[in-house]
């Protein structure tokens, strides 16, 4: 199931980042370096619900059996053009 991020994931997603760091670094390193504390998550979980009333881009986090599981961003979104970037 995916759900829109809000302040209760902040944990979560920490947790997850900082459990999966190596791996996720090899992919977004710019990103989990970025994430060292707690409260960079919030910052992420915060910027996620900005884009999503803006338009521009869609935060959701995934979960499996309650418990957050990761994230999926659908990205570029060109509406003019029913388009968008999965990642």
């Amino acid at each position: 199931m995916i759900k829109q991020l809000d302040k209760s994931h902040e944990a979560a997603l920490f947790s997850l980042i900082d459990e999966n760091r190596s791996y996720l670094k090899k992919w977004l390193p710019w990103w989990v370096d970025g994430c060292t504390r707690q409260s960079d998550a919030l910052h992420f979980i915060t910027s996620a619900k900005d884009t999503l009333e803006k338009g521009t881009k869609f935060m959701f986090g995934i979960f499996y059996k309650e418990e957050m599981s990761g994230i999926i961003n659908f990205n570029k979104i060109d509406a003019s053009h029913d388009q968008l970037v999965i990642g």
